[in-house]
């Protein structure tokens, strides 16, 4: 079993890094950084859909689904009109300007609305926490799955997908991120649906659907659906999208299409959460998809399913890992001089630090709760920019009374759905802010 495995994942590598290969022939510091802004609405779609649905998001969404049943859904119902409401609203108005603007992280466009460089650098910075976090969620989840079948050690595991996603990456920039997230939704939709198949098909669909799981409180509902419909304006993935679209429809359709496969997913994750809630109602939430994949999938495909984890880990991780590294070295104005080199740089030192925070920090569910709620810091400031504010201190205001948010929610409400909805409300108050302290300096 090891040595197919290996097999396989050596053909998947493979495919990967002649991918970027390929694409980075063409060689230009615009299509490095944002992908020479010529991509087309299905690269779009496939793309946001790739960098969605990563392994932290196959660990929790089931462990969701296990809890809470048919409730989770009220996420992909906010996600839904989340996505709908970028796309159609948000995508147009933000590529309005990307190109004349030459824009390449979202803070450029919290410039642009608000002429403040400290906006820009705040905006970027944030976006950098949240997508860290995220890497975080893909690369622990995907390790912990990967080691859980003791044909690779945790370790190995963490090590291995930084390194192949950092080489990538290093080759060809954000066109190599576009080009092999592609690859991999194809990947991704394949094999869940075959692994989902295989362990649920003995009792019927039928069956499983019918199953009665927990229920949701009030408070848990309305986070779920409130992070689904505003965490999306806090992801700094969504804008580069926007900018690297060859036109305003291009982004637009690419962007709301996005939803389609990501429902498809959900729903099948959906079905293994419910299986294993019939099978076993004690278990642990975080470990409902582990224990699905190893109690009820044949050994022979037991490399296939690690295989899916590797795509699903480097899909979410390369584009955290390259947003993360442009918004960083974006942020300082003199980097612009030698942008490509000093993103590269970038993209090596977060891969060792990723590492180095993963050997340590491992609980996912946690790390996916605490992601979620760093997603909600930045999306009422953006709201209010998007929709023609230009006032930087109501943007930073906004910020930083979230941040206030996030810390007395989790102290009050622990890590719980509910706290975002303190987050939410701090950021829309934070909007008030005239800027009586700040006027000196942004």
């Amino acid at each position: 079993m090891e040595t197919m495995l290996f097999l396989y994942l050596a053909l998947y590598v493979m495919c990967l890094l002649g991918v970027s290969w390929y694409v980075s022939r063409a060689d230009s510091s615009e299509g490095f950084l944002i992908a020479d802004r010529n991509r087309k609405w299905w690269t779009i779609a496939l793309s946001k859909f790739a960098g969605a649905i990563g392994v932290g998001y196959f660990v929790a969404y089931t462990g969701y689904a296990y809890e809470y049943g048919f409730g989770v859904y009220l996420i992909l119902i906010g996600t839904l009109f989340g996505y709908m409401l970028f796309g159609l609203w948000a995508a147009p108005r933000l590529y309005a300007h990307s190109r004349e603007k030459r824009f390449y992280t979202q803070g450029d466009f919290v410039e642009h609305a608000t002429g403040s460089s400290t906006a820009r650098q705040v905006a970027n910075w944030c976006a950098s926490a949240v997508a860290f976090s995220w890497l975080m969620v893909g690369i622990v989840g995907g390790a912990k799955i990967i080691s859980h079948f003791g044909l690779m050690s945790y370790e190995l595991a963490l090590v291995l997908t930084v390194g192949i996603v950092l080489s990538y990456i290093f080759i060809a920039g954000f066109r190599a991120v576009l080009a092999t997230d592609v690859l991999q939704s194809f990947i991704i939709v394949t094999l869940i649906a075959l692994l989902v198949w295989v362990i649920v098909e003995g009792v019927g669909v039928q069956t499983v659907l019918a199953t009665q799981a927990g229920t949701l409180d009030a408070g848990t509902a309305l986070g779920f659906l409130l992070f689904g419909l505003f965490a999306i304006f806090s992801s700094s993935s969504f804008y580069q999208l926007v900018y690297a679209a060859r036109s305003a429809r291009t982004a637009q359709l690419g962007i709301t299409v996005a939803i389609v496969p990501i429902v498809g997913i959900a729903t099948l994750l959906l079905m293994v959460g419910l299986f294993m809630f019939a099978q076993n109602p004690n278990l642990d939430s975080g470990v409902v998809f582990l224990e699905a994949l190893a109690g009820f999938l044949p050994a022979a495909l037991i490399p296939v399913g690690i295989v899916l984890f590797f795509a699903g880990l480097m899909s979410s991780a390369d584009t955290s890992i390259y947003s993360i590294a442009s918004h960083t070295v974006l942020s300082r104005s003199v980097s612009r001089l030698h942008p490509v080199r000093d993103i590269r740089i970038a993209t090596l030192v977060l891969g060792a630090v990723a590492v180095a925070i993963g050997f340590f920090f491992r609980d996912v569910v946690d790390v996916t709760l605490f992601a979620a709620a760093t997603s909600i810091v930045l999306s009422p400031g953006m709201l209010y920019l998007i929709a023609g504010g230009a006032s930087a201190y109501r943007f930073l205001g906004s910020v930083v009374v979230s941040v206030v948010g996030l810390v007395v929610g989790i102290s009050v409400f622990g890590l719980e759905p509910v706290f975002i909805l303190l987050i939410l409300a701090a950021g829309i108050v934070g909007l008030a802010y005239n800027g009586f302290l700040l006027r000196a300096h942004v």
